[in-house]
């Protein structure tokens, strides 16, 4: 199926990038390690590449690359094609596992790959999952459980949320934007560099090594610092644990950004003292809030009051598009619903999202969010999990009797073990040390305490059906679960 070039732009992204091609052709629109393009070479780029996808049967495309120019150029082109003929982006998050990254491949029926080798068909040994309608990304999450889950969006779903957050970042004059989050996650891809094009700003892109980040967790820190200092940035996007980072390198500094005017958190929730002492050091902080299966983004704080104290452990008031209510403390959310799961039809085409957090309002109609409903767990740096996953693997090794998992944004993943006197801490060490290597780097333990008896009934650390009563042994534990000791 052949396209004609100006078909692209039945999608609005697609258009503005043609205004900036033709009112700014030599402005420079992206830029990493290797290359640039200028919004006239970018958006000659994308059509030629969409027109080669239209030449497909119904393309889905896994994209596994380092945040670059292809990354973001294959997945323009991938959105482009879709107002033409069915074409999805499969973005595989590179924090995932092997076996993750392996498994969101069969799982999404992905039949063409696109990774630092090239372009490569995949072969499909079996018919790829139903798509809900107009679907143009499936989006994984973490998967908390260890499987990932594909969320399904539209173009529309893409479109609202971009429009919103447009609106709601208002006069703001940021002109570089650096993308810190692996682009498969989808609030770097869509308020980072979706936003960022939109508005006709650079967007700088760097393989997360060179930024002195590996994985969903690692960070080097003279490698970050030294990173942001050469790039400068005007704009980011950090999950609460990259805060931390930012005021340790201003408060010694190491870091030195005077053209900084945006650092948009998300992912997890910041606490209201790291946040307070950001604002102190003049770094430019502003909450927002949101989830995949609503676009990203729910809610944002206004640039305008990016230094008062009163927003501090608020994620802002809604965005236009987004209605927002609390049924018995649990916030939903209803306006930009994604299409649905993948391989879940009995979640295709909602209305609203029940969101599994509890929330409130303050006066000024500003969000806060209070914690999961759940046990998930949401780690320093925005990823969520489910412990029984982790402490099922680890109870698996013949050393380790019983193992409970605790974590937040402050606390590093932490185990309390059982086992039998005659096993010794260097053996679970080891055997720690075994199923680490295993899971995804979010995964992994990064301190352990040997527990002073059997979780059991007798105890009240047990449940009559083998669960773990999660509060009591946390309270028999705090001591251990306030440690900084870390196991590395």
């Amino acid at each position: 199926m052949l396209m004609q070039p100006q078909l692209l732009n039945l999608i609005p992204l697609m258009a503005r990038l043609q205004q900036h091609a033709q009112q700014q052709p030599h402005q420079l629109a992206l830029q990493d390690h290797q290359c640039s393009l200028t919004y006239a070479e970018l958006y000659h780029e994308v059509s030629q590449l969409s027109l080669q996808f239209c030449q497909m049967t119904s393309p889905r495309i896994a994209i596994q690359l380092d945040n670059s120019v292809q990354w973001v150029v294959t997945d323009l082109a991938i959105l482009a094609a879709n107002a033409v003929q069915p074409t999805v982006a499969i973005p595989i998050p590179s924090f995932f596992s092997a076996q993750q990254q392996q498994q969101v491949l069969l799982d999404s029926g992905a039949n063409l790959l696109i990774d630092a080798a090239g372009m490569q068909p995949l072969l499909v040994a079996q018919p790829a999952p139903p798509l809900p309608l107009g679907t143009v990304k499936v989006t994984y999450t973490s998967g908390s459980t260890g499987t990932p889950k594909g969320v399904c969006l539209s173009a529309q779903n893409i479109q609202t949320t971009l429009v919103a957050l447009d609106q709601r970042l208002g006069e703001l004059a940021v002109r570089k934007h650096l993308s810190l989050m692996p682009l498969a996650v989808l609030l770097e891809n869509l308020a980072g560099v979706y936003l960022s094009l939109w508005r006709g700003y650079q967007v700088q892109l760097q393989p997360g090594a060179k930024l002195g980040m590996h994985g969903a967790h690692e960070l080097q820190l003279s490698s970050f610092f030294q990173a942001l200092n050469q790039l400068q940035p005007h704009s980011l996007i950090v999950t609460p644990g990259l805060v931390k980072a930012l005021v340790y390198g201003v408060q010694q500094q190491y870091l030195k950004l005077p053209d900084l005017q945006l650092v948009a958190v998300g992912g997890a929730r910041l606490l209201p003292e790291l946040e307070r002492q950001a604002l102190a050091l003049k770094i430019p902080l502003l909450q927002g809030y949101g989830l995949s299966e609503f676009g990203s983004v729910v809610c944002f704080n206004q640039p305008t009051t990016s230094t008062a104290t009163d927003q501090v452990g608020t994620v802002g008031k809604p965005l236009d598009h987004a209605k927002v209510w609390l049924e018995q403390g649990e916030v939903v959310v209803s306006g930009n619903a994604m299409l649905g799961y993948l391989h879940d039809p009995s979640s295709w085409y909602p209305t609203c999202i029940r969101t599994g957090d509890w929330g409130e309002f303050d006066e000024h109609g500003r969000l806060l969010i209070k914690g999961r409903k759940k046990h998930i767990i949401v780690t320093e740096f925005g990823r969520n999990l489910d412990p029984e996953w982790v402490e099922a693997e680890l109870t698996e090794q013949p050393e380790i009797y019983q193992a409970a998992v605790f974590g937040s944004e402050t606390l590093p993943l932490t185990g309390i073990i059982v086992a039998a006197a005659e096993v010794s801490d260097s053996a679970i060490n080891a055997a720690i040390a075994k199923v680490n290597q295993s899971l995804p780097d979010y995964a992994r333990l990064h301190a352990w305490h040997r527990a002073d008896s059997v979780f059991s009934i007798n105890n009240a650390q047990l449940t009559g059906t083998g669960r773990l009563r999660r509060a009591e042994i946390a309270k028999v534990y705090a001591h251990y679960l306030s440690s900084e000791r870390l196991f590395v």
